[in-house]
C-alpha cells in the first residue's frame, strides 16, 4: 500500500473508498466533493487527513 500525501496529490474520482491516515491512526473514509468524509458518518469531513491510500484490489476468486 501506498501513503500518499495530501500537499502532492488528492483523488481525481468524484466519489471513492479509501484509506486515511495523519501518522497515528488509520482509518476507511469517503473522498466526496472534494473532501474526505467518515466512512461510518457521512457528511462528517475529516480534517485531520495527512495522507491518503486506495483500497486495495478484493481477492482472486478460487477456480
Amino acid at each position: 500500500m501506498e501513503w500518499i500525501s495530501i500537499d502532492r496529490e488528492l483523488p481525481r474520482e468524484a466519489r471513492l473508498e479509501v484509506f486515511v491516515t495523519n501518522g497515528h491512526a488509520v482509518a476507511p473514509a469517503w473522498w466526496l466533493a472534494g473532501r474526505f468524509e467518515a466512512f461510518c458518518k457521512p457528511g462528517l469531513a475529516l480534517k485531520w487527513v495527512t495522507h491518503w491510500s486506495r483500497f486495495p484490489s478484493p481477492p482472486q476468486k478460487a477456480p
